[in-house]
C-alpha cells in the first residue's frame, strides 16, 4: 500500500513539474547522392625510344611515394603498390547526408563517403522507455592500390613508346560504435563498444562498382593516381594535361567571329 502511494506521489510530482517518465527516442535520416564518372586518362605516347622512356619512368617512380614492387624490362611490366588514409582524394564513392534529432538536439552530417567521419544515430531497440538509446558511429576509411605501368615501343615507329597504367583500387570501411542512452535528466551513459567487420569495395580504373552499405553505393576512380604516373613523363618532355573544349569559350569565340564579318 505504501509502495502505491509513492508511485502516485511520484507520478502527480511528474505531471505538476511537466516533466515525463518517458524520454523520447532520437530519430535520424540518410540519404545519399551518386556522382557522374569523369572521364580518366590512363595512356600516354612519348616521342622517344623506348630505353629512354623506360628510364625516364623508373626514376620518377623511384622518387614518389609508390613503392615499387616488381620491374621488368623484358616484359614491359613495372608493377607498384601504395596505401593512403585519405581515399576519398582518389576514389568517389558520392556524398551521404545524415541527420539525427532527440529532444532540443539536432546535428547534420554531410561527408563524401569516401572520407573517414563521425555521425550519432539511433539504436533500432529500446530496452527501456524511460531512456534514449544512440550510437555514437566512428568510420575509418582506407585505400589500397596495385598498379601495372604497360611500356613498350610504338609497333610502327620505334623512336614512339606507349604506357599504359591500370589500377586496383581496394578500398576498406570499418566502423566501431559506442552505444549510449539518455535519461529523463539528460544525463549520458556509455553502454558498450562494438565493431563491424571491414567492408571491402574492389574496382579497376575505368570500372564502375556498386555495394549496398544502407544504400546503393556507387564507386570509380578519379583518375589522380594513374595521372601522378602520366605527369612523370608529361613533366620530363613537357606535354601539357589534355583539357576538355568549354563550350562557353566555343560559343564566344563564335559570336566575336559572326560579329567581324558583319564589319
Amino acid at each position: 500500500m505504501k509502495f502505491i502511494k509513492i508511485s502516485m506521489m511520484l507520478v502527480t510530482l511528474f505531471s505538476l513539474t511537466g516533466c515525463s517518465l518517458f524520454v523520447q527516442q532520437g530519430v535520424g535520416t540518410f540519404k545519399y547522392k551518386s556522382n557522374t564518372p569523369a572521364k580518366i586518362e590512363n595512356k600516354i605516347e612519348i616521342n622517344d625510344n623506348y630505353s629512354k622512356v623506360w628510364d625516364v619512368l623508373v626514376k620518377g617512380l623511384a622518387q614518389s611515394f609508390f613503392v615499387i614492387n616488381n620491374i621488368d624490362k623484358e616484359s614491359r611490366i613495372i608493377s607498384i603498390s601504395f596505401s593512403v588514409n585519405n581515399p576519398e582524394k582518389y576514389i568517389d564513392c558520392g556524398r551521404s547526408y545524415r541527420t539525427y534529432t532527440q529532444g532540443d538536439i539536432s546535428e547534420e552530417y554531410n561527408y563524401d563517403v569516401a572520407e573517414s567521419s563521425r555521425y550519432t544515430m539511433p539504436t533500432k531497440s529500446r530496452p527501456d522507455l524511460a531512456h534514449a538509446y544512440y550510437y555514437n558511429v566512428n568510420r575509418k576509411t582506407n585505400l589500397e592500390g596495385r598498379l601495372n605501368i604497360y611500356v613498350a615501343p610504338n609497333k610502327k615507329n620505334k623512336y614512339k613508346t606507349n604506357i599504359i597504367v591500370n589500377t586496383r583500387y581496394i578500398y576498406k570501411i570499418g566502423v566501431d560504435m559506442e552505444c549510449w542512452y539518455t535519461d529523463i535528466f539528460k544525463r549520458c551513459y556509455f553502454l558498450n563498444t562494438s565493431s563491424i567487420p571491414d567492408t571491402i569495395i574492389s574496382f579497376n580504373t575505368k570500372e564502375v562498382v556498386q555495394k549496398n552499405l544502407g544504400k546503393e553505393v556507387t564507386c570509380f576512380s578519379k583518375g589522380t593516381i594513374e595521372n601522378k604516373i602520366l605527369d612523370i613523363l608529361r613533366n620530363e618532355y613537357k606535354i601539357k594535361k589534355y583539357k576538355k573544349p568549354n563550350c562557353d569559350d566555343a560559343i564566344l569565340r563564335n559570336n566575336l567571329y559572326k560579329s567581324k564579318r558583319l564589319y
